[in-house]
C-alpha cells in the first residue's frame, strides 16, 4: 500500500502482509521542498494523491503544484507535469495512460497522457439533468411571483433548520436559477463561500417574462450537533410562475425548513423540507 504522509511531506509504503512501514520520499517535519533527482535526497511539500502506472509510483505534490514519477526500481524521482498549469493538484487517478488530476484551485478535473504528455481539461455535463427535471416535474409546487416586468428580481433564498442541526460553515452555498425546461447551461449560477443564509441572487430583465415559470435551487450542506457530526448535503427547490403586477416588490423571498434525514421517511431531500410560505 503506498500513501502520501501530507504533514511530513513524504511518501510511504507499507506491506499489508508484515505491517513493515517505509518511507519513500520525505524525512522530516521540516524538511519540505522541491527537489527531484535520487529519492533518498528528494523533496516534497504536502503531496496529497497517490497512484500506480505500471511499476512506477505517481505523486500529486501538491504545495510544489505538481506530477511526480517515482521509479521505485532505480530509486529516482522526476516531474512529469512541467509545461501543465496546476493550482496545488489533489487526488489523481489512472486509467490506462491516462492520468486524472483534480487541479484543485483551478475547479476543474485534468485528463493527462502518460505516453505523449498531452493534457485537457475533462468536462462533466448533464451529470444532474434527468434528476433535478424529474424532481421539479413531480414534486415541487408552484408558486406565484409578482414583479414589476421590465425590472430585474432578485431572489432571496434561506433555510430554517431543525433542532439538532446547523449550516455547514465550510461548505460553499450553491443557487442555481433557469427558465422550467431550459437546459442546465442555461441557467444563472452561483456560489457562496463561506455559506451565509440568507443569500441573494438577481436575475436580470432580459431573463424574466411574464407567466413563465422559472426554477430556483439553493444547495447546501447541513451537520448534526451531536457527536457523530454527521454533515448531509441537501437541495431545496421552488418552481416560481413570474406574474406582472406594477405595484409588486422586485424582491422574492424564498425558505424552506431542512429536517435530519434521519428522522424523515427517506423520500427526496425535496420532500423532506416543509416549505414556508413567506
Amino acid at each position: 500500500l503506498y500513501f502520501a504522509d501530507s504533514e511530513v511531506s513524504a511518501v510511504r509504503r507499507a506491506n499489508l502482509r508484515t505491517r513493515e512501514v517505509q518511507t519513500l520520499v520525505g524525512s522530516g517535519l521540516f524538511d519540505f521542498g522541491d527537489r527531484d533527482g535520487r529519492i533518498a535526497h528528494a523533496l516534497l511539500q504536502h503531496p496529497l494523491g497517490v497512484a500506480i502506472h505500471g511499476a512506477d509510483i505517481l505523486v500529486a505534490d501538491t504545495y510544489n503544484h505538481k506530477i511526480k514519477r517515482i521509479h521505485e526500481a532505480n530509486g529516482t524521482i522526476v516531474t512529469i507535469s512541467d509545461g501543465l498549469p496546476l493550482d496545488e493538484p489533489g487526488g489523481i487517478s489512472v486509467r490506462g495512460d491516462a492520468l486524472y488530476i483534480a487541479d484543485t484551485n483551478h475547479d476543474r478535473v485534468i485528463e493527462f497522457n502518460l505516453t505523449s504528455g498531452a493534457w485537457s481539461e475533462f468536462a462533466l455535463r448533464g451529470l444532474r439533468g434527468t434528476e433535478t427535471a424529474a424532481a421539479f416535474d413531480d414534486s415541487v409546487p408552484i408558486r406565484d411571483v409578482m414583479l414589476q416586468i421590465g425590472g430585474e428580481l432578485r431572489l432571496e433564498l434561506s433555510a430554517e433548520f431543525a433542532d439538532g442541526i446547523h449550516l455547514n460553515a465550510e461548505a460553499p452555498l450553491g443557487i442555481l436559477v433557469r427558465a422550467a425546461g431550459s437546459p442546465l447551461g442555461d441557467a444563472i449560477r452561483s456560489a457562496v463561500l463561506p455559506p451565509k443564509l440568507p443569500v441573494s441572487l438577481t436575475v436580470p430583465p432580459e431573463k424574466i417574462e411574464n407567466g413563465s415559470l422559472y426554477d430556483v435551487e439553493l444547495n447546501l450542506a447541513y451537520c448534526t450537533t451531536d457527536d457523530r457530526s454527521v454533515c448531509v448535503p441537501v437541495t431545496l427547490r421552488w418552481r416560481l410562475r413570474v406574474l406582472e403586477n406594477p405595484q409588486a416588490d422586485r424582491v422574492a423571498r424564498l425558505s424552506q425548513r431542512v429536517t435530519p434525514v434521519m428522522e424523515s421517511s427517506g423520500n427526496e431531500a425535496s420532500e423532506k423540507s416543509a416549505i414556508l410560505a413567506r
